[in-house]
């Protein structure tokens, strides 16, 4: 099978193991990583199964762009003979402002909860809807919540005439694998727990703008959802995220290929 990634970092574990600008200590080991200190197990271990493995992951972006590439990448398609399986992760649109195909980043509207939660969900979803739109039969796209949430109901569930080759592998990754793997009754993140963008807004806010400090309140409380201090967050880094701490780790990953697999043997993706 050929498996082809798009999205952002998180197709990578960062590896901090030492105080030294490589990652590891042997140079064929950092002859792995794309980037200095990161490794991407569930490519090596996709490749291991005798998988095809591409990556079209770029760290730092946005959801909007990520999708942006997978339409870019429609070229590929004549070229490959048998069917793909096309995974897309999910990041934040809050990330720095782009212009894709003249549709601009929305200028956010934070003096209303609802009015931003709005635009949000708009905006993921027209990314969405232009996959779905382009969806190739040949291909299967799957999405899965990483850096940021994919909340089925109120985004997911709303494409327009949703292909039945578009998959939602999981609103949230890290719940999804802690329930499956832990037997654990863990609740998901809220969407916005590894968001970083958020402050950098507010900060861009002229003095004049009045605030809906319920939305401050709710970014706060997800933020603070994968604060070091915070217990259930160390649960799932020591169990999923390690030695990182924004991604899947080691164990993560290993997992994540199984549960990404188990999906694609029980729907006939393989």
């Amino acid at each position: 099978m050929n498996f082809r990634f798009f999205g952002d970092s998180w197709f990578w574990t960062w590896v901090p193991l030492r105080n030294d600008p490589k990652a590891f200590f042997s140079e064929s080991m950092n002859k792995h990583g794309e980037y200095d200190h990161s490794l991407s197990l569930t490519k090596i271990m996709l490749q291991s199964l005798g998988h095809s493995v591409e990556s079209f992951c770029q760290p730092g972006y946005s959801f909007n762009q990520t999708c942006n590439r997978i339409h870019q990448c429609r070229e590929l398609l004549p070229s490959s003979r048998h069917p793909e399986v096309w995974v897309i992760w999910v990041s934040s649109d809050l990330r720095p402002a782009h212009h894709t195909n003249s549709h601009i980043v929305p200028e956010w509207d934070l003096t209303n909860k609802d009015v931003f939660l709005k635009q949000y969900n708009e905006y993921m979803l027209w990314s969405l809807d232009r996959v779905n739109k382009h969806a190739v039969d040949k291909v299967n796209y799957i999405f899965v919540g990483g850096q940021q949430n994919l909340p089925k109901e109120s985004v997911w569930d709303k494409i327009t005439d949703r292909h039945p080759n578009m998959h939602l592998l999981s609103e949230c990754i890290l719940g999804s694998l802690m329930r499956s793997y832990q037997n654990s009754g863990f609740s998901d993140f809220g969407r916005f727990y590894l968001e970083e963008e958020f402050i950098k807004l507010l900060d861009s806010q002229s003095e004049e703008t009045k605030l809906d400090y319920e939305l401050v309140d709710m970014m706060a409380h997800h933020r603070k959802q994968s604060n070091g201090d915070n217990s259930n967050f160390q649960h799932i880094s020591t169990r999923l995220m390690w030695p990182d701490t924004g991604h899947l780790g080691f164990n993560g990953h290993v997992m994540f290929v199984d549960y990404l697999l188990k999906y694609c043997e029980d729907n006939n993706l393989l």
